[in-house]
């Protein structure tokens, strides 16, 4: 079965009729003001979050992060290539990773500077996570494609995230 087809003109007359642009409107009459809300409660230092104190309605105040529940750490290793090697193992201690937590993770180089052509990129991926800990495997890639033997003797820092 075919749609009828509407030309321009009719569409127009529907869009208008409907309320929509091309007609004149008549504004109305301002609403009068209503009494202020509760608000964000005055305070709280440098670093701190607002959360709720208790399951009463409206109930917020200003507190350190924790990291738990649901909070978001961040923390960094450093892992050292010598001799050569293309990948190193390292093991995290941070008391926020449980064995179910979720780490995300990247490598930055400090002897490479923005405009340089590294050769090398690192990346990390996480292997073993458990209580208090986690291992993550920091690997060397070529960016021409060879093979990335021999690794220059360097430390590259890995910065990871962990959430509950």
């Amino acid at each position: 079965m075919r749609r009828p087809t509407l030309t321009r003109a009719e569409l127009r007359r529907q869009i208008v009729a409907l309320g929509g642009r091309g007609g004149s409107a008549v504004p109305g009459a301002n609403g009068t003001n209503g009494a202020d809300g509760v608000g964000v409660p005055v305070g709280g230092t440098t670093g701190q979050v607002l959360a709720k104190t208790s399951n009463a309605d409206y109930a917020t105040g200003w507190v350190d992060p924790s990291g738990e529940g649901g909070g978001v750490t961040l923390g960094t290793a450093s892992v050292a290539f010598t001799n050569g090697d293309s990948a190193q193992r390292v093991t995290v201690t941070d008391a926020a990773v449980t064995a179910t937590s979720k780490i995300l993770t990247s490598v930055t180089r400090p002897d490479v500077t923005e405009g340089d052509d590294p050769g090398l990129v690192f990346v990390a991926t996480v292997v073993r996570r458990v209580t208090g800990s986690f291992d993550a495997v920091v690997v060397a890639l070529d960016l021409g494609g060879g093979d990335p033997t021999p690794v220059p003797s360097v430390t590259v820092t890995l910065t990871y995230t962990v959430t509950a």
